[in-house]
């Protein structure tokens, strides 16, 4: 954790872009008796950053689901999207017209 505000940094300066999307995680949450950071710390931090903070454990699945559907949905609103889309809908689009019509083996 003490190191997350020189990472942002070096991000930040290889990739200045703002489209980049950035969400702190705080993992491994059911190990609650080995806490180092408390999670209103986490949030305060992320917060300054402008970003999202979710507290999640893999071995329980708890909000696995959430950081990944946070992270689309900000995907996705950052995309130059028509403005009356709703982020929360995706249209795929068939662009098969687009691809060669032989084989993937090349057979």
């Amino acid at each position: 954790f003490s190191s997350l505000d020189d990472w942002n940094t070096e991000a930040g300066r290889y990739v200045p872009d703002t489209s980049v999307r950035r969400l702190l995680v705080a993992n491994k949450i059911d190990l609650a008796d080995q806490r180092i950071v408390h999670a209103a710390e986490a949030k305060a931090f992320a917060e300054e950053l402008e970003m999202p903070f979710v507290e999640a454990s893999a071995k329980n699945d708890t909000n696995i689901d959430k950081i990944f559907q946070l992270l689309a949905k900000s995907i996705i609103t950052s995309v130059n999207l028509d403005q009356d889309r709703d982020p929360d809908i995706i249209q795929l689009r068939n662009n098969s017209s687009n691809r060669s019509k032989k084989p993937c083996c090349g057979s």
